[in-house]
């Protein structure tokens, strides 16, 4: 039976959550949701999204989306901000699945940024319940990710397109180690990086044109690349 993951970026719309400079949380909440979404369903997961752009998704409407596809699991992208460093992973207090997920998420996430103090947390509201709503409001097991601070020195461990993708990759590991899914390894295509590094030294063919950026090895990108060995 194929597996069913929501996953929620964190905020969108008027809704920018911490940042940095004119750095938004939002944004970065995307990026490793799209990435994330792109290795789950690689390993054959049905991938649902709370927002897929720019866009404002009220917390009952994430939770609405999550339970209306019958979700195994529901993933909530966050990072932090208030002046601390390392990286937090909210689960239910009533522990369980959730529990057990966070952990691994843990685990994945600390080689690639400290952690001061307890990671794996919970939060309860002053009615004795779950103080996130994504997590009180799902009927599926349910985490949040606050990968790390913006406006502190923990930024430099998720500023670069490179350092969202191994984020994205490190909850997409735990996820499929808790959902029992043996991890196939994406194939990883090194013409569309060449295609991109020809284009930004500015080598064209002979009538001036630049590469199509398609990760194709075809004959055009290969003529580029003849004449850039030619240059050196």
């Amino acid at each position: 039976m194929v597996k069913n993951v929501t996953i929620n970026a964190g905020h969108g719309g008027h809704d920018n959550g911490a940042s940095r400079g004119t750095i938004y949380e939002k944004t970065i909440n995307l990026t490793v949701a799209l990435k994330l979404k792109d290795f789950l369903v690689a390993q054959g997961i049905q991938v649902n999204m709370t927002r897929s752009r720019d866009e404002y998704t009220s917390l009952s409407e994430i939770t609405n989306i999550a339970n209306a596809n019958d979700s195994d699991l529901l993933i909530s992208i966050h990072h932090n901000a208030g002046g601390g460093d390392g990286f937090e992973v909210y689960h239910s207090i009533y522990n369980g699945v959730g529990l057990e997920l966070a952990n691994k998420v843990a685990d994945g996430f600390k080689s690639l940024n400290n952690s001061h103090g307890v990671a794996v947390k919970t939060k309860k509201g002053s009615d004795g319940r779950d103080y996130f709503s994504v997590i009180r409001n799902s009927v599926m097991p349910c985490i949040l990710t606050e990968f790390g601070f913006m406006d502190t020195d923990d930024y430099y461990a998720f500023n670069t397109e490179y350092e969202l993708e191994d984020e994205a990759i490190a909850i997409g590991k735990a996820i499929c180690e808790q959902l029992g899914i043996s991890i196939v390894e994406p194939k990883i295509n090194y013409v569309l990086p060449l295609q991109k590094f020809l284009n930004e030294l500015g080598i064209t063919d002979v009538m001036g044109r630049k590469l199509a950026e398609d990760g194709i090895m075809g004959v055009h990108t290969q003529t580029v690349l003849d004449r850039l060995i030619r240059k050196l």
